[in-house]
């Protein structure tokens, strides 16, 4: 199966990178806050979903006046107060997920490298990269730390490392394949040539 890449997935990595670097540097340079916020704006996100969920319960009530009210609402709503006034309580969940993040991280470079080999070589080293921020990953869901803060920071040095490697995985990429749409634009070009200088014989019709 051939794997699609144009340039709107490489505008998109670039995003994507940039984002991860950023976000890699505030997690290093505050963990024990950014542990925080992160829960808490996880709970604003499940208060907002709940709200949300049931004022349209609501609206349907009005039109359909035997219907219960939405009790995923209210579920969303109590989960988002949890998370927002108790997130130290949070955080070892959150560590699962982030190592969750990361593992899939590292496999969708590995799928960006093997949409790489249908337009020429790539290094052996560039498969390096997924490769350790996968360990990284694994490290983070087992949680070998003894504090969130420590699994925060390998975290977040694992983003900026993926951000940088991502760039440069994504890059070359590209590279290869405008070089290899230049070099389907020209035989193209050639086969039409061919076509054009074809010699050809007028055939007279027969006369009766």
């Amino acid at each position: 199966m051939k794997i699609v890449y144009t340039s709107t997935n490489y505008r998109n990595s670039i995003y994507r990178s940039v984002i991860s670097i950023l976000l890699g540097l505030v997690l290093v340079m505050w963990p024990g806050a950014a542990i925080r916020y992160i829960i808490m704006a996880i709970g604003v996100i499940f208060l907002i979903t709940g709200l949300v969920s049931l004022f349209v319960s609501y609206k349907n009530r009005e039109e359909h006046p035997g219907k219960m009210v939405s009790l995923t609402g209210f579920g969303s709503i109590i989960l988002g107060l949890l998370l927002v006034c108790f997130p130290s309580s949070f955080a070892t969940i959150l560590m699962f997920l982030l190592g969750f993040i990361l593992v899939v991280a590292a496999v969708g470079q590995f799928v960006t490298l093997a949409a790489a080999r249908q337009f020429g070589y790539v290094s052996p080293v560039s498969y390096l990269f997924p490769v350790i921020i996968l360990i990284a990953g694994i490290i983070v869901l087992f949680d070998p730390f003894s504090s969130a803060e420590g699994v925060f920071i390998l975290f977040g040095a694992t983003l900026v490392f993926y951000g940088i490697t991502d760039l440069i995985n994504q890059y070359a990429i590209n590279k290869l394949r405008k070089s290899n749409d230049e070099k389907e634009k020209i035989e193209r070009m050639d086969g039409r040539q061919d076509v054009e200088d074809a010699d050809y014989e007028e055939v007279k019709p027969e006369q009766k």
